[in-house]
């Protein structure tokens, strides 16, 4: 048996250390073994037009 937590972060969250921030609510979702609380996967979703990623290079027109 497997476990789901999810849960919203309101405002800033810096994520893949710190090369894109979410803005404004992230939902993180953990999955968990419900015997033994080994944590098997840990995703965030950051909803569309929330994310700035420091990794793109800008364009140049």
């Amino acid at each position: 048996m497997v476990g789901i937590v999810t849960g919203f972060v309101v405002g800033e969250l810096r994520m893949s250390r710190s090369r894109s921030v979410c803005t404004d609510n992230a939902k993180i979702v953990r999955v968990i073994d419900a015997e033994t609380g080994d944590t098997f996967a840990n995703s965030i979703y950051c909803p569309p037009n929330n994310e700035i990623n420091f990794m793109q290079i800008p364009q140049t027109p």
